[in-house]
């Protein structure tokens, strides 16, 4: 018989006596003017969730860098929401893919991907034709690695691009088809071959033999991340961090992180997500403690942004770009800070699980219990929860057993974050 914890049943063992007061400031939104404003296009409706946890459902008039996100909401009201409050923009409905999702990735620093057609590249530059974005150039020294086979499903793509980032290698390397890996020096891909040197022999491959080629870190040029930046994700996959934006008349404009400038209708946004010092993500803060005791089987371990599996996270057919893969039962302890107000996701059982997944979620601070789920299964839409944490030291995320036990029990907190106030003081800047 396989010991079981029971986190719940234990909460002194994750008490904490420092507790810390801060003031916790809820965001706003207020009406636009009252003149008559030019009539919409035909344009898709966006959920726009705000950082004190409600959500404005409308059209997207206009939105900046410079200013505020403008809407028209389901009464044809306009209505204005403030940079600053702006978390997420995700589409009402369940997007489709659309026109190009079965072609290769260009996978860049930052998360960032691009799908589309390998038209040539070289030893500088890659020359990309996008169903979003058209004819693009992309610079060598900024690609972390490109596909040239097209996966057969989400779950073998997810496996290429881990390949691709996550791969040590000192040199180019070709990922072969057949599962075999070669480090080269990359030169060229043609029409029918990809061309490389091996030995400093020139060597050529049929493109159908070559699933991805990985180039070297050593020679990627990685862009500084900006204090403020918008995070898209496209209908046919393409994710891009974008530093410069307007979006008008139905109509995306904007500059990468890499420097490439992008045009796109507005209908191919699946989703945005705000990046600023005020949110933070828990994919991107380490986890002072991570325990996983299971009622059988293996301890998967916690995975970011992807399921224990490290397939792409998927609850009713539906893909999420960033979050934390548990299985039950499991404890994740986050260190917070002064300026840390609230803790916000969703809770699912992944596709993966199956019907017999069923659990519980609980969120602590300081060992005092503030939230915790019904029994959660497979095929429920995900439960939105916005708890405040302000004045605490510790965040446990808690993953525990339904009525079921521990079969299948593979959970997402889907876009775990925290949202955090800095009161009357200035953000700190990045780097120091």
């Amino acid at each position: 018989m396989t010991a079981t914890m029971n986190i719940a049943d234990r909460p002194s063992l994750l008490l904490c006596t420092l507790w810390l007061g801060v003031r916790l400031a809820v965001p706003e939104f207020t009406m636009a003017a009252q003149d008559a404003p030019d009539p919409l296009p035909s344009e898709p409706v966006f959920d726009a969730m705000l950082s004190n946890g409600s959500i404005i459902t409308g059209r997207i008039r206009s939105m900046s860098f410079e200013g505020p996100l403008e809407l028209v909401d389901e009464q044809g009201e306009d209505r204005i929401v403030e940079g600053e409050d702006l978390v997420k923009l995700s589409r009402h409905r369940s997007v489709v893919s659309q026109g190009g999702s079965e072609a290769p990735l260009v996978v860049l620093p930052l998360g960032d991907q691009i799908r589309g057609q390998l038209d040539a590249a070289d030893e500088q530059t890659i020359e990309l034709r996008s169903s979003i974005f058209g004819a693009l150039s992309i610079p060598l020294d900024a690609v972390v690695g490109f596909s040239i086979t097209p996966a057969l499903n989400p779950q073998a793509e997810a496996t290429t691009i881990r390949s691709l980032r996550d791969t040590a290698r000192a040199s180019d390397r070709l990922f072969l088809v057949n599962g075999d890996e070669r480090d080269v020096t990359f030169s060229a891909v043609g029409e029918s071959e990809v061309a490389y040197l091996d030995a400093n022999r020139l060597q050529k491959l049929p493109k159908e033999m070559v699933q991805a080629v990985g180039l070297d870190p050593g020679l990627l040029q990685i862009p500084e991340s900006p204090d403020r930046s918008f995070d898209f994700v496209f209908t046919d996959g393409s994710r891009l961090r974008l530093i410069e934006l307007s979006i008008r008349e139905g109509r995306l404009k904007g500059k990468t992180s890499i420097g490439v400038e992008l045009d796109a209708p507005i209908d191919r946004i699946a989703s945005c997500y705000a990046l600023n010092e005020r949110i933070v993500y828990l994919s991107e803060r380490e986890a002072a403690r991570e325990v996983t005791v299971p009622y059988v089987g293996p301890a998967r371990p916690v995975q970011t942004n992807t399921t224990v599996f490290g397939n792409p996270i998927t609850v009713n057919g539906r893909q999420f770009l960033r979050g934390l893969g548990t299985q039950s039962r499991s404890l994740l302890a986050y260190q917070l800070q002064p300026e840390d107000q609230r803790f916000q996701a969703r809770l699912a059982l992944d596709d993966i699980a199956g019907p017999l997944g069923n659990v519980v979620f609980r969120v602590l601070v300081d060992g005092e219990e503030r939230y915790a789920s019904p029994p959660v299964t497979s095929g429920v839409d995900p439960i939105a929860i916005d708890v405040d944490v302000s004045g605490g030291k510790f965040l446990i995320l808690a993953t525990e057993f339904g009525p079921g036990g521990g079969i299948r029990d593979y959970a997402v907190w889907i876009d775990a974050r925290l949202i955090r106030e800095f009161g009357d003081t200035e953000p700190p800047v990045a780097g120091n």
